[in-house]
């Protein structure tokens, strides 16, 4: 297709063009969940926003702009692209390659089954593991502010207790110096008459514990946020990274 043809295809339809970088821009802010938080912290279908629509919105007014000769308007959006890229660059530099090259890993497992008289009132049979959850940062730049997006999963056998039915503490990492290793001491307290699985009863995977040879993961999603005022809930996500880490404990 000669350049010319290109040119009279374009000016023909370069109002559909502006249509679609609008309705691009509606639609990274669809109520979807796709597994990573956007900036603001919700889940839309771009994990970009409010970038991402921004960035659609500015090329549509950047199209409108060309084909109607309006240059200063074009010089304007033309700047605000080049911002919005200067922004990306620097977000990738500060924030997403420092969580991207996380290792999270589990050691120094322990684990212990019997009656506890702190859960008498289900019975007091309980199972308990105890484990060292490790996040390490190898880039040369701290992190910033890190914390779970909200509860890690867990699975025993590959079957996911149900939140709220076991005890699992919900510590956050803080930040995370460059060359840095945080350790968190976590345990997760199963018990038997009041711990439940979703699809499925406790029976098979108390039998696993009680064999002391079983398999559990640990999932979820981390993220790094920026404060922006003296509340805990005063934080724009910067990044995230979803995780899921298995151990194998076997006496």
């Amino acid at each position: 297709m000669s350049r010319q043809r290109i040119n009279s295809t374009l000016r023909k339809h370069w109002k559909a063009l502006a249509w679609l970088m609008v309705i691009l821009g509606f639609s990274t802010v669809l109520p979807i969940n796709l597994g990573k938080p956007n900036f603001f912290g919700s889940y839309t279908l771009c994990s970009f926003v409010p970038i991402a629509t921004v960035a659609m919105f500015i090329l549509a007014l950047t199209i409108y702009s060309f084909f109607n000769k309006r240059k200063l308007l074009l010089y304007g959006n033309m700047f605000l692209l080049l911002v919005i890229l200067g922004f990306t660059g620097f977000w990738i530099y500060d924030a997403k390659l420092p969580m991207d090259s996380l290792e999270i890993g589990i050691c120094n497992v322990h684990f212990w089954t019997g009656y506890d008289s702190l859960y008498e009132i289900w019975g007091g049979n309980v199972s308990r593991i105890d484990f060292n959850l490790t996040i390490h940062n190898p880039t040369t730049r701290d992190t910033l502010s890190l914390r779970w997006e909200s509860e890690a999963d867990f699975y025993i056998e590959g079957k996911k207790l149900e939140r709220h039915t076991y005890d699992l503490p919900n510590y956050w990492p803080g930040v995370i110096k460059a060359g840095g290793t945080k350790n968190m001491d976590l345990h997760v307290t199963v018990i038997y008459n009041y711990t439940r699985i979703e699809g499925d009863t406790l029976e098979n995977v108390w039998m696993a514990l009680m064999r002391k040879s079983f398999t559990f993961t640990l999932s979820g999603i981390l993220i790094s946020t920026r404060y922006y005022g003296p509340e805990y809930n005063d934080y724009i996500v910067w990044a995230s990274k979803p995780f899921s880490i298995s151990y194998t404990y076997q006496e």
